[in-house]
């Protein structure tokens, strides 16, 4: 099996790796609107919800920072259990309310926003995953790829202090230089038993 950073693929990556029959499910007309318009009429303007797929017709289903916006992931993860072939996998990525720029951060963690109805660590959404029938595979930590100027901007401290940091990072290589960092995404690789 492969490992969950090589599972992590876009849309269009999914299409280069062989999937025939990439579909994407997305709410927001504005989002889609913005998608790439090769893939965008494979895109539904629409929830996930029963009724708009026939059962049992996915290999693979990938939700990136989707479950913590759902306000019942019990309806949301029975119909994509229902529409996954049997045998077939779940990757979902998703904030972690455990991860370590929660703690620090607390209440200006970006983890924390009014549209997330629940914030999840490993356990609870293992649990959950679990609860609707799924066999959990892998739950583990993603490491986000980002330079050191953009790390600064994310962190909490004085305007003026922020800006002059900055100012010397965008002006020289070090603000460059790409770290991997855990800044508080979790993985969980789930499959519908056969």
């Amino acid at each position: 099996m492969k490992s969950a950073v090589e599972m992590v693929f876009s849309f269009e990556e999914a299409i280069a790796r062989g999937y025939k029959n990439v579909l994407g499910v997305e709410p927001s007309i504005d989002a889609l609107n913005k998608a790439n318009p090769s893939i965008r009429r494979s895109i539904i303007n629409d929830v996930m919800r029963p009724g708009l797929f026939e059962p049992d017709r996915f290999d693979v289903i990938c939700m990136f920072q989707v479950l913590d916006h759902i306000p019942d992931p019990e309806i949301f993860l029975k119909e994509c259990f229902s529409v996954l072939k049997p045998g077939g996998l779940v990757l979902c990525l998703n904030h972690n309310i455990e991860a370590l720029s929660a703690y620090f951060f607390k209440e200006n963690s970006p983890i924390v926003d009014i549209e997330h109805t629940y914030l999840y660590s490993p356990k609870t959404i293992s649990k959950v995953f679990s609860l609707r029938g799924f066999k959990i595979l892998e739950t583990g930590s993603v490491l986000n790829n980002y330079t050191l100027h953009y790390l600064v901007r994310l962190l909490p401290m004085p305007r003026q202090l922020k800006n002059k940091i900055l100012s010397v990072l965008s002006s020289s290589l070090i603000g460059r230089l790409r770290l991997a960092v855990p800044l508080g995404n979790l993985y969980l690789i789930a499959q519908k038993p056969k």
